[in-house]
């Protein structure tokens, strides 16, 4: 969304409507990048395509596990209801609304304190098992940008229900490169 000079571009999608989801699904697009502002993590509005909709506060409490999955879902369900109430789906100025299904770090590690691992605590609540139950509901079709943690947990089934055509070599690839499928993948470097 950038113009030569560096400034903002004519729209998300340089000004050529209609980019909508299902567009974008039989494109290929699987990444859109969000420009930030400095390294805050913030998206530059002028210019991303993304809204992140972040919401610091959305996190897993052990004590109250149910509660957290409920505010999770709630957020969820909200964002994709309302994703383009202000300019609509073919506008040029309609962004990509990103739905975060993750425990946010800020809503998490109050509660672990010396133990805050977070795709340990993504594993152990069955974090991504809830994402594939929360993801068959017929809203989640309108879903165009997902964020999870550990992909190798479920993250097939989830792209599936979200409508992604998974084909065998890419299983494949997943199971080669996750050591095997649904495997807990600790990122240990």
């Amino acid at each position: 969304n950038l113009a030569p000079d560096g400034g903002p571009g004519a729209g998300c999608w340089n000004g050529w409507p209609p980019w909508t989801l299902w567009y974008a699904r039989r494109k290929g697009i699987i990444a859109v990048w969000k420009y930030d502002i400095g390294d805050t993590g913030q998206p530059n509005k002028a210019i991303s395509c993304v809204e992140d909709n972040f919401v610091p506060h959305i996190g897993f409490n052990p004590w109250a596990g149910a509660k957290s999955f409920r505010a999770l879902s709630t957020y969820a369900t909200n964002i994709i209801r309302n994703q383009f109430n202000e300019v609509g789906p073919n506008s040029p100025k309609a962004v990509f609304q990103e739905v975060q299904l993750i425990w946010q770090t800020a809503g998490t590690e109050i509660y672990y304190e010396l133990f805050y691992n977070l795709l340990g605590i993504n594993h152990s609540s069955k974090m991504n098992q809830f994402l594939v139950n929360l993801t068959q509901r017929p809203v989640f079709l309108n879903a165009n940008l997902v964020k999870m943690n550990n992909l190798c947990e479920h993250g097939l089934e989830v792209a599936e229900n979200l409508g992604t055509t998974v084909t065998a070599a890419q299983r494949g690839r997943c199971a080669s490169h996750c050591g095997g499928l649904q495997h807990f993948n600790p990122c240990v470097f």
